[in-house]
């Protein structure tokens, strides 16, 4: 299919674009009916697709997704590789593109929601590929059977699509509805990278294979690390490894913060073209500029700890934020990086300060129009998601808070923290500043659970 420019420069514009009449009638009933199949797949040791279960709201092992199953069905194989997509997605993304990886999500009935995410990074372990996703409907999808969200909001009938780059925020919620949902995720990578989609499928089963494959007392760390954020997936071992964020000595502590700095902050920072680990330790360097504060200075080192914290924790800490009454309604990366720095034992200055990144922008947005007007057109996009400016009550409240204006601080320095080629410290160099926030609270969560 051709596409419009308008159609080109809007997914420019903003991300994502969705298209309403790809498929015929037929090719929909074909979709649905390839889509079933899969799922009545048999699960074996010799079975080369990858099916996992979730634990749905009825506390019932049920089937949440199968990966890796397109060169084992010949219908989806033409579709997911075929002209009528791939020549879409040359025209978005200017070069050709392979399939680099593909997953049914069914989210039957009563199952469970993905937590907010942003796919920049979510790769970078097999190579720091620049990707785009199409989402396609096998059924409708909308907010209340728990289809996918972005900042505007979308609804998809049977056979529509939607494609997005690895910028977009997006999440679900779960699905409410009595009927099920199946929806199709396939990624795309540029093909003058290579040809990455069996090596990925290979490294993933080895470090996260399917449910069934398991084997019992493994916890698969690394693999749901960078294999399961967020998701369902993980509510099968869920409360496995909860209790264990609190009983690091202070020096495990620091060194599980600074490997996870190290691990997942090889890719890009959103839209900036800086790694994300590059943006966490200029923010810290701007920070100790401005303060000799050590719990400052690790607050702005740590302050987007929620992007790429361990999977293994995501899941039963999004879930217990969202169940505090002061959290109603959106719960972003700065809310559950903050819970989960307190449950290691962090001061409450830097998780409140690592907690208000995001409000702190909010605020600058209400009382300092060249704030606003200062910011990416990125970052203008993800305030409409973050709830945009405050209101005049909200500002009044925030004025009146502790450490308000060491928040509006270090939002300032996370501002200034997309510099190319800026020399500071090396992660190592805040071990001795890190260990020093860590207050003693896991013995408070502890005895609050």
């Amino acid at each position: 299919m051709n596409l419009t420019k308008e159609q080109c420069q809007f997914f420019q514009d903003h991300g994502y674009l969705v298209l309403r009449n790809i498929l015929a009638d037929t090719e929909v009933a074909d979709l649905q009916r390839w889509a079933q199949e899969v799922y009545d797949w048999p699960r074996n040791d010799n079975s080369p697709w990858m099916p996992y279960e979730e634990v749905n709201a009825e506390g019932k092992r049920v089937l949440c997704r199968t990966e890796n199953y397109a060169n084992y069905h010949r219908g989806f194989n033409q579709l997911l590789r075929g002209p009528k997509l791939l020549g879409m997605l040359r025209q978005l993304a200017e070069e050709e593109m392979l399939l680099f990886k593909e997953k049914i999500n069914y989210k039957l009935a009563g199952s469970g929601g993905f937590s907010p995410y942003i796919d920049s990074t979510a790769y970078t372990h097999i190579k720091n590929i620049k990707h785009l996703t199409i989402l396609l409907a096998v059924d409708p999808s909308n907010a209340t059977n728990g289809g996918l969200n972005v900042v505007d909001g979308i609804n998809l009938e049977a056979g529509e699509l939607l494609v997005f780059g690895l910028y977009l925020a997006h999440r679900s919620g779960a699905n409410k509805s009595s009927s099920d949902r199946k929806a199709i995720y396939t990624t795309y990578n540029c093909a003058r990278e290579g040809d990455l989609h069996d090596p990925y499928y290979e490294d993933r089963k080895t470090l996260w294979p399917p449910t069934h494959l398991k084997k019992e007392g493994e916890e698969y760390a690394e693999g749901a690390l960078r294999y399961g954020f967020g998701s369902p997936m993980l509510s099968v071992a869920m409360g496995r490894h909860s209790s264990a964020l609190g009983t690091m000595s202070p020096d495990e502590t620091v060194s599980h913060i600074l490997t996870l700095l190290t691990t997942h902050g090889q890719g890009d920072y959103i839209g900036e073209p800086i790694s994300q680990l590059a943006h966490s330790l200029q923010c810290a360097h701007f920070a100790s500029q401005q303060s000799s504060d050590p719990e400052f200075i690790v607050a702005a080192l740590l302050h987007d700890i929620g992007q790429f914290l361990p999977a293994t924790e995501a899941r039963s800490l999004s879930l217990s934020v969202k169940s505090m009454a002061e959290n109603v309604g959106r719960v972003g990366h700065e809310t559950i990086g903050a819970e989960y720095l307190r449950r290691l034992g962090f001061s409450r200055k830097v998780t409140e300060l690592v907690a208000a990144h995001v409000p702190a922008k909010r605020f600058l947005c209400a009382i300092e129009p060249s704030y606003y007007e200062g910011l990416s057109g990125a970052s203008k996009k993800s305030l409409q998601f973050q709830g945009g400016p405050m209101s005049e009550a909200e500002v009044e409240d925030w004025r009146n808070g502790e450490w308000w204006e060491d928040m509006c601080r270090l939002r300032k320095c996370d501002d200034s923290a997309k510099v190319v080629g800026l020399e500071v410290e090396d992660v190592m160099a805040y071990r001795e500043r890190i260990e020093k926030c860590l207050s003693g609270q896991n013995l408070e969560y502890l005895e609050s659970v």
